[in-house]
């Protein structure tokens, strides 16, 4: 136990020395620690929300008045140990709908699912709600921004599913063009938008368009578990109000705990991701993780994270000009997020990514090897992703991003 007493403590120290550029972390408030290492560790809650408690506004009611209803009429979960996380899953969930609401869609209409604990588990779960084995599904390609999760070869759902894939065009932006013909000739029955390593914005509205005008019945994902941050803050699309299902984490840019969540919007589509949730996939979801999507989702309310968010992207583009400026290329260049590629062999560096990351490692900088168009596979990738959400929460000025750019600059020049 000394060692392992040890090395948390070390972690701890490493996180504060280090500059964190890794495009998939944020650091976690304290208040959703808090959640986390809470007595909700001591729950286990198979089922979901009984729906009394499900139909209500739960801000409407006492703490003493839901639990006279909860005495009236119970639940239906396995373990009777529910009636308070009964009210914290609800809250998580009606926060959730209020983070994302928006001219297109209110917070009543969207339905909100927080067992997932991770996001490639929510898409795995939203893939098999809406499909069935062998049917075909259209999504990103992974060296051009996608993710393992949407259909990847080496994942579960490339193995059982028909994956058509789509990139980007010679400019760099997503290839509407190769969507339309995929959805005219393929017909899918799922679409998946969204992306693990593309910097530039997606057009959801467009997106729904040629679903609608050349394969109706195909179901429309989108998958923000990047974005969610950006989206909820309005600096990033927002995919509520044209994706059927949608799916997130609520760490990366939304600055909360290691959890996911899916959204759907409409009660049927609602109770299929349900089915497929538990027991079909699950079983009794982590309630500590829950109940910190629910403090993270209020936190996402803050003027303050809407400050961070705007950072994010005011950074991520500092950085890449920075980069361009001292000769280097990136890949999409012109980020519109909070992500940067930078791209090795068109920057005439002679390393691979995995040599880039080590050295910066040795110097303190935290980054991922990335694949880029034309990467076979991942040990072999020629980017480096650049992320910077932390740099935002830390207050990193426009001078602290420009020095940090010119420092990377001199270590792999």
């Amino acid at each position: 136990m000394d060692l392992l007493i040890k090395a948390i403590k070390e972690d701890k120290k490493r996180q504060k020395k280090k500059i964190i550029l890794n495009a998939a972390l944020s650091e976690c408030p304290k208040n959703v620690k808090k959640a986390l290492s809470s007595n909700l560790n001591n729950i286990d809650a198979e089922g979901k929300v009984p729906l009394w408690l499900e139909k209500l506004n739960i801000d409407d009611y006492s703490y003493n008045q839901l639990q006279e209803m909860y005495n009236e009429k119970r639940d239906n979960r396995a373990n009777k140990c529910c009636e308070n996380f009964n009210i914290v899953e609800k809250i998580a969930c009606e926060k959730l709908a209020e983070v994302f609401e928006n001219d297109l869609i209110r917070k009543d209409d969207i339905f909100v699912c927080v067992q997932p604990p991770t996001g490639a588990i929510a898409n795995l779960i939203s893939i098999l709600a809406f499909c069935n084995f062998g049917d075909k599904i259209v999504s990103m390609q992974l060296s051009q921004g996608g993710h393992l999760s949407h259909g990847s070869p080496l994942h579960f759902v490339g193995d059982n599913f028909k994956v058509f894939h789509y990139g980007t065009d010679k400019n760099g932006n997503i290839d509407y063009k190769k969507i339309k013909d995929l959805l005219k000739n393929e017909k899918p029955k799922l679409f998946i938008a969204g992306a693990s390593s593309y910097p530039k914005l997606i057009d959801w509205k467009k997106i729904r368009a040629l679903i609608n005008e050349y394969s109706k019945e195909t179901i429309f994902m989108a998958d923000i578990a990047h974005t969610a941050g950006l989206v909820s803050a309005g600096v990033f699309p927002s995919p509520f109000g044209y994706a059927d299902v949608v799916t997130m984490v609520g760490y990366k840019t939304f600055c909360g705990a290691r959890s996911a969540a899916i959204f759907t919007f409409n009660e049927e589509n609602n109770k299929k991701v349900y089915r497929k949730c538990f027991p079909y996939i699950m079983g009794s979801p982590i309630a500590s993780l829950i109940g910190a999507m629910a403090v993270s989702a209020e936190n996402a309310k803050k003027q303050k994270f809407k400050k961070i968010q705007e950072d994010i992207v005011r950074n991520a583009k500092i950085f890449e000009n920075e980069l361009l400026a001292n000769g280097f290329k990136t890949c999409f260049a012109g980020t519109e997020n909070h992500i940067v590629l930078l791209d090795l062999k068109a920057s005439k560096l002679n390393m691979s990514g995995e040599e880039a990351v080590n050295l910066l490692e040795d110097n303190n900088i935290l980054a991922n090897k990335n694949m880029l168009p034309g990467d076979k596979k991942n040990s072999e990738a020629t980017g480096i992703r650049f992320g910077f959400t932390w740099t935002a929460q830390k207050h990193y000025s426009e001078k602290d991003i420009k020095k940090l750019a010119q420092r990377i600059v001199y270590l792999l020049q």
